[in-house]
């Protein structure tokens, strides 16, 4: 049965164990295959939005350069274009034809809507089919001083557009309208050619009704073919940017590819950038580090199972041995011995229980001494003793604690600076490191008010000291954590040397008990101040704070033993109630005075005076 116990400890002991090593290493691995995945995501969206912005960028310069060739301005004055010699406009339109280039057809237009000269790639210089164009969009909104970007045409020879603008005489008067038909292939040839997004992404462009002008994937569509049947490409139409980002911007396109989709509009013509990658080909790279990071994570998982078997059972089977022990000693086998050779703590207190066993021997013996001979006085010379040995051993006990909670906190410090841990799997570490510096502060406390309560200072003992130099040197240690809060820190040292009377090690152990109390309920940002100053023929210490404060109701229990005030425990601060009680105890034995004020919520200031040395 009690094989079966000690397993099940050993079980515990080694599923905590798993679970510490194995629950950070797998959060760990999510996180960070989730943030390469989210920083992946991150880059496409940006490559994706920059090759758009880029080709956005070309076309308004593609286009400000075509609409900017036709603005003319004739350096003569007529009223009217049609008024100019047809050959000059002939000569004209040569010109601009040279400096345009990808012109279809072009005509000039009187301000009245009739058409003066005409030409194109068919027809060349023959002007029968000139007519009136009144009616015609281009020509209303050329003559009213604004550029004309019409409809994309898609024609056999390839898409093409309408574009018009203003002619002006030289007193910049509108005499008429130059209006031309556009090749848009160049845009294919010169902006969209070669771009590509990987090995199979690709970018395409659509005019204002969702027909596709020109991609850089022929495999896509063909060109004029209507594609406002995708609502991504229709939501873009409409004036929205995507960014790649959402799961909306994710769907299958007509190739059967699960794509990354992104978009914006594309300026005054009404047109819309649009680029598609495939996840697959996008997120190739993360697939490579997903393998790698599967392989670290098995390794890792092996590692941490071994370890944890052996750390698991070394730990188990000393304390076996210390069960055992005291299932012996409390049937009354006090002969029996716990034989533990680990070289360490425990160790120790299986030589602590060996001796225990011995002295609960020699007090089954004396008080059957006591039962069979009578002689009182011989028992309680005996048992005085032995009370005595019992005393030392907890004293002894007490200060071997200090030892195994020193290597814990070493053992738990040199883990959390591996850094190896993320914030859900700090945080029980943190405590458990928290808890044994608060542990090992409880143990101190407890000591120091038990030789408090043993002895009683002895006043010829006492030495000249020099308080402000303690408060200095202590100020210096608290200096850590005093930062970590943000504390402003301010210590008023007097002009003149003031000497206390006093034991050195008790009175800097009153002023650092005060420095840790007020650092501890002041919260972040706030003060504290330590002044010294000379009153009557004594010294006068003072620690003021901004802390937490103390309920008036409570206040009269300030200096007791073990008393805690109810907003300090709701804090949840580890504490013994000891502080205080210490500080009192030691200011009491140097024949000084301590008192305090305080209100709730707004701080707390301590006092103690001391005699001077004269």
């Amino acid at each position: 049965m009690k094989k079966t116990k000690h397993s099940k400890f050993q079980t515990k002991i080694f599923k905590v164990l798993i679970f510490i090593g194995i629950f950070p290493l797998l959060v760990i691995s999510v996180i960070s295959l989730m943030n390469v995945i989210n920083t992946r995501a991150k880059n496409i969206s940006e490559l994706q939005l920059q090759t758009i912005k880029t080709i956005s960028e070309k076309i308004e310069k593609y286009l400000e350069q075509k609409i900017g060739t036709f603005n003319l301005v004739i350096d003569i004055n007529p009223s009217n274009i049609s008024e100019v010699n047809k050959e000059s406009l002939n000569f004209i339109i040569d010109g601009l034809k040279e400096e345009a280039g990808d012109i279809n057809e072009i005509s000039f237009i009187g301000k009245y809507g009739e058409e003066v000269v005409k030409r194109s790639e068919v027809q060349g210089r023959d002007q029968l089919d000139l007519k009136n164009v009144s009616e015609q969009d281009d020509f209303k909104t050329a003559i009213s001083g604004k550029n004309y970007l019409g409809p994309v045409n898609f024609t056999l020879a390839g898409p093409m557009m309408r574009v018009a603008s203003q002619i002006e005489n030289k007193n910049r008067e509108i005499i008429g309208v130059i209006s031309a038909e556009l090749d848009l292939n160049p845009i294919d040839k010169n902006i969209f050619s070669g771009t590509k997004l990987g090995n199979e992404g690709f970018v395409y462009l659509v005019d204002r009704r969702g027909n596709l002008i020109v991609s850089s994937n022929k495999d896509f569509a063909k060109p004029g073919e209507n594609l406002s049947h995708i609502d991504l490409v229709k939501d873009v139409l409409s004036g929205n940017i995507h960014y790649g980002l959402s799961s909306k911007d994710k769907y299958k396109n007509s190739l059967d590819q699960r794509v990354i989709f992104s978009g914006m509009p594309k300026g005054v013509a009404g047109w819309a950038i649009i680029s598609e990658w495939p996840q697959k080909d996008a997120h190739s790279v993360v697939s490579s580090m997903i393998v790698q990071f599967l392989l670290i994570i098995l390794i890792s998982l092996i590692l941490v199972v071994i370890f944890s078997l052996f750390t698991a059972r070394t730990v188990v089977k000393p304390v076996e041995l210390l069960k055992k022990g005291a299932d012996e000693i409390g049937k009354g086998n006090f002969d029996y011995k716990i034989q533990i050779k680990t070289g360490d703590e425990i160790e120790e207190l299986g030589d602590d229980f060996n001796k225990m066993a011995g002295d609960l021997k020699e007090i089954q013996r004396l008080k059957e001494i006591e039962i069979k001979s009578k002689a009182l006085a011989e028992s309680l010379k005996k048992e005085k003793k032995l009370s005595k040995a019992k005393d030392a051993f907890m004293k002894t006990i007490s200060h071997q604690l200090q030892t195994p909670i020193s290597v814990i906190k070493w053992a738990l410090d040199s883990l959390k600076r591996k850094k190896i841990l993320n914030k859900e799997a700090k945080e029980p570490l943190d405590n458990a490191y928290k808890g044994s510096k608060d542990l090992a502060v409880l143990v101190s406390d407890f000591i120091t008010a038990s030789e408090l309560s043993a002895k009683a200072f002895n006043i010829k003992e006492f030495k000249p000291i020099d308080v402000a130099g303690i408060v200095e040197d202590l100020v210096d240690n608290f200096k850590p954590k005093i930062e970590k809060k943000q504390i402003k820190f301010q210590f008023k040292k007097p002009l003149e040397s003031l000497k206390a009377l006093g034991s050195l090690g008790a009175i800097r152990k009153a002023i650092q008990n005060l420095i840790d109390n007020a650092i501890c309920y002041t919260k972040d940002r706030g003060e504290i101040s330590i002044s010294l100053r000379k009153v009557d023929n004594g010294l006068e210490f003072k620690i003021k704070d901004t802390g937490i404060g103390i309920p008036e109701s409570e206040q009269s229990l300030v200096f007791s033993q073990f008393f805690r005030a109810s907003n300090a425990v709701e804090q949840k601060n580890v504490g013994t109630g000891l502080g205080l009680y210490i500080v009192k105890k030691i200011i009491d034995g140097h024949k000084g005075k301590i008192w305090f004020e305080s209100e709730q919520g707004k701080g707390t200031t301590f006092y103690f005076a001391l005699s001077l040395k004269e």
